[in-house]
């Protein structure tokens, strides 16, 4: 499976709120900061670097972005996108299916409850 390189260069947002999930991305070098807000208050989820990985609860549940995440520094990633997601899942029994989507949602509830929403 041949993954799509991309760059971002410093302070570019990779990812927001909202945004469709076109993938989950691996990251090859630098660092991304993954922030959500919390009223009007900017919260620093978390700080992720090489051999990390974001984007992918979106990918699993077929979610909108409920966070964004910016280069901190020029940082290289590999997409795995939707379609190469779903190839991979194509020969996963259903019952393992279920049961990531499940661990999926209710770990985006509990950041919900945590974060007020």
């Amino acid at each position: 499976m041949k993954l799509r390189q991309m760059s971002f260069e410093p302070d570019e947002i990779i990812v927001e709120p909202g945004q469709p999930c076109v993938g989950a991305f691996l990251i090859e070098s630098g660092r991304v900061e993954v922030s959500r807000m919390a009223g009007d208050r900017k919260v620093v989820v978390a700080v992720l670097g090489k051999g990390e990985i974001f984007g992918e609860m979106a990918l699993v549940d077929h979610v909108a972005h409920a966070r964004t995440v910016r280069a901190l520094e020029g940082t290289d990633c590999l997409l795995i996108s939707r379609a190469q997601y779903d190839a991979l899942l194509a020969d996963t029994p259903p019952i393992m299916k279920l049961i990531l989507t499940r661990v999926v949602r209710k770990l985006r509830k509990t950041t919900d409850l945590a974060f007020g929403r």
